[in-house]
């Protein structure tokens, strides 16, 4: 089985809801990293890389520090988007 790609790009501009509670805006393009799961090849976003929405700033420096940011398989794909 070929490994997976460690880097995959998000394929559209995304606003996503992170934790039930922050608003998330992710731009086309931006790198998602392979995480280790035993569930397969997961990506996820850096929160450095995303931008914030909701008025949550705290809660979200809180979840942000150890928590990953998901993004479906079917938002991402191999080759960078031309921007």
């Amino acid at each position: 089985m070929p490994t997976p790609p460690q880097w995959k790009y998000v394929s559209r501009d995304l606003v996503i809801t992170y934790q039930d509670i922050h608003t998330l805006a992710i731009k086309r393009g931006t790198a998602a990293e392979r995480q280790r799961t035993g569930w397969g090849a997961s990506y996820a976003v850096h929160p450095r890389n995303v931008e914030l929405l909701s008025n949550t700033k705290a809660l979200f420096d809180h979840d942000a520090t150890y928590r990953f940011i998901w993004i479906s398989d079917d938002e991402l794909t191999e080759q960078h988007p031309e921007t």
